[in-house]
């Protein structure tokens, strides 16, 4: 379902954000809509009532634009100041949260999804919600989640000027890697590049330079030169302080599909996905190849 990457990059014509407005859903809002917006995407804002709230009244499948009668609708339109300027339409579900989303992501040919970590019957703020679970498992496309430690001011527009992509370096990474140099292109944003190990296996920089800019396709300019550095040591700690020392806007993480068949943790060079998306203070874009 992913569009493929081609000479001129990345292409998302289609965003879902899934809202059930909690905060990590009102958080994730802003960056939809700025992505969108760099991207020239539609944007479809998407909420699934479950069965057991009285919300359960709605009919089955619409779409609202600005009016309505479903119970939700009062707060769908207190985010139409904040989605001015973005082409958008709402859609209002109900049943099993995950089953409705899968389902709007595949009729709609979706090239994003945009998420909280947690919703609103998730406990913990540092455990991942079982929606947003499932999403990073099983989303036919790349999933962006915002986790309740990313600081959120409503209507402010969200700053993306230095991103992080940690590699392998594994053949698989071409996908993820299409999509950190594309996001960086679009915000004209620094790149910086990691490879982390838990023991040294001599990859250096200056190979994850090499490999990068042999990656930047013609029509794709990069405001500053892409920054590579190594790091040694558990992965998912290494690259959450990476990101704290680069002061990251952005987390870009690819994952092998092979990781996401049965219902283990997911991992990425031995770390879990999880943790870091469900750690980090910036939001974090899974591809998975």
């Amino acid at each position: 379902m992913n569009r493929p990457f081609v000479a001129t990059g990345i292409h998302l014509s289609r965003i879902l954000l899934a809202a059930d407005f909690s905060y990590c859903s009102c958080a994730a809002l802003p960056y939809a809509v700025s992505i969108a917006k760099h991207y020239g995407s539609d944007l479809l804002v998407a909420h699934v009532a479950t069965k057991q709230s009285a919300e359960t009244r709605a009919p089955e499948d619409v779409v609202f634009r600005q009016t309505g009668e479903h119970p939700a609708v009062a707060a769908v339109r207190e985010l139409e100041e904040q989605l001015d300027g973005c082409p958008h339409e709402f859609l209002i579900r109900r049943g099993i949260v995950w089953t409705e989303l899968s389902e709007i992501l595949i009729a709609n040919r979706i090239d994003l999804m945009v998420m909280g970590t947690r919703g609103r019957s998730d406990p913990g703020k540092t455990h991942l919600g079982s929606t947003a679970r499932q999403a990073l498992r099983h989303s036919p496309c790349p999933v962006l989640t915002v986790g309740h430690s990313v600081f959120w001011e409503p209507m402010a527009t969200p700053e993306i000027r230095e991103l992080l992509y940690p590699t392998k370096l594994e053949p698989e990474a071409h996908v993820a890697e299409a999509y950190a140099i594309s996001l960086a292109s679009k915000y004209q944003a620094h790149l910086s590049v990691l490879h982390a190990a838990e023991k040294q296996n001599g990859r250096s920089a200056d190979l994850l330079l090499h490999r990068v800019h042999g990656a930047i396709p013609c029509g794709i300019v990069l405001l500053r030169r892409p920054t590579a550095f190594v790091k040694y040591g558990p992965p998912v700690e290494r690259i959450l302080e990476a990101e704290h020392e680069r002061g990251a806007d952005l987390i870009v993480l690819g994952a092998s599909r092979a990781d996401r068949v049965s219902d283990a943790p997911l991992h990425l060079a031995g770390a879990g996905v999880e943790r870091i998306v469900t750690r980090a203070h910036c939001p974090v874009l899974t591809i998975c190849s």
